[in-house]
């Protein structure tokens, strides 16, 4: 009898460390003090989303594309069969929808992923899946399902603007004299993404674009070029002065980019056309421009690069790689007048590379608008290094 009563006590004491040792779903814990677990696939490398259509739900579980999770302690890989079965579980962001369970371990390959579809809660978007220990304090990164939309659907649109053209998020230009169609090549560029937010691949994604002008008497998207490097190239058209915002949007209208500032004249580019204005002065009344040559070229060209925040030009001779640089810095206007300060890099008499400020004061010729300038009064570091006159020689 005493036997019995002690069997009696040590079966049911013994039953509750055995589910102790348990997971609530039915998973027997073990502690291997996981320190990594990665992802792998058993037939190719992890995609970045796995996608499932509703039209194509079946009953059943299934194993979703050979997606595996490898468990590591320290640095040692768990090969063991129910090793790797008691120290991971698959876990899902929304069970209601996509509930998940282990599958089958492999040597080499790892804990396999099996999923069920509830086809009576599926809605449109992402369902995340992460494998982890039984704890949850180590966790793999996850899996990206996208439930009931086609992969390439686009889910964001980007605009942007090249960097010679933008400043402070608004793309100017100067009037311009000639009449009829004006068209910016190149100004915008539009990306679009999909639902894992990778680049949509598809070629031909501006077909599935409206683009909106806020102002189309001022600016409008004339054409698009096929996309480079996932990018598609935009072109404007610009009818008449003032300012407007132009933006892009899916057909349906569901998804819209950013919007962009135009603005088309020259009151909007004051700064930009006074400071052109004031680099090209100064080039033409540099003392040296070189440091090749004794004597000063017989040519010179001048290049310049226009960038509406600032002006960088640079003075090239047909014979010679060295140039001299001026960079405008700073622009502020005051009514009509305009105060300019900035960099010069040139040449000195010995033909010693040297670097030093300037700062100007012009004001705007009256009815020119904005083009000409009157210099009110010009200070510089080394005014030695300065003429009122370039002598460039005979051609």
């Amino acid at each position: 009898m005493k036997r019995f009563f002690r069997l009696c006590t040590f079966v049911p004491v013994l039953c509750l460390f055995f589910l102790a040792a348990c997971d609530l779903t039915g998973e027997e814990m073990a502690d291997f003090s996981v320190t990594r677990i990665e992802l792998t696939s058993k037939y190719s490398k992890l995609k970045e989303v796995y996608p499932i259509s509703v039209g194509k739900v079946s009953s059943g579980i299934i194993e979703l594309e050979g997606v595996c999770a490898k468990a590591y302690v320290e640095n040692q890989e768990l090969n063991h069969t129910e090793d790797l079965k008691k120290a991971v579980r698959w876990v899902s962001s929304a069970p209601d929808i996509i509930s998940v369970s282990n599958g089958y371990v492999t040597s080499g390959s790892g804990l396999s992923l099996k999923v069920e579809v509830n086809k009576e809660n599926m809605a449109e978007g992402i369902v995340e899946l992460h494998a982890e220990n039984f704890d949850g304090s180590v966790k793999s990164e996850p899996v990206k399902v996208v439930i009931g939309a086609p992969v390439e659907a686009i889910t964001r649109l980007s605009l942007e603007t090249s960097s010679a053209s933008k400043s402070d998020d608004v793309v100017k230009f100067e009037s311009e004299k000639k009449s009829g169609k004006r068209i910016k090549n190149n100004v915008l560029y539009l990306k679009a993404f999909t639902f894992a937010d990778e680049p949509f691949k598809n070629a031909d994604f501006e077909k599935q674009i409206n683009w909106v002008s806020g102002d189309p008497e001022v600016a409008v998207v004339a054409s698009t070029k096929t996309p480079y490097s996932g990018s598609l190239a935009v072109n404007l058209e610009l009818k008449s002065e003032g300012v407007t915002e132009i933006y892009a949007e899916t057909k349906d209208g569901k998804v819209q980019s950013e919007s962009i500032t135009i603005a088309f004249g020259n009151q909007y580019n004051k700064e930009a056309l006074a400071s052109n204005f004031a680099v090209s002065y100064i080039l033409d009344h540099l003392r040296y421009k070189t440091k090749t040559s004794d004597y000063l070229p017989t040519r010179m060209t001048t290049r310049k690069r226009f960038i509406f925040n600032g002006v960088f030009a640079r003075a090239h001779y047909t014979n010679y790689t060295d140039s001299s640089t001026v960079e405008s810095r700073e622009v502020t206007f005051n009514g009509d007048e305009v105060k300019i300060t900035g960099m010069i890099d040139t040449y000195t008499e010995e033909r010693n590379e040297i670097r030093f400020s300037f700062a100007m004061i012009l004001k705007c010729v009256p009815d020119k608008n904005y083009t000409s300038y009157e210099i009110i009064s010009a200070k510089y570091e080394r005014p030695e290094l300065i003429v009122e006159e370039v002598d460039i020689g005979d051609e």
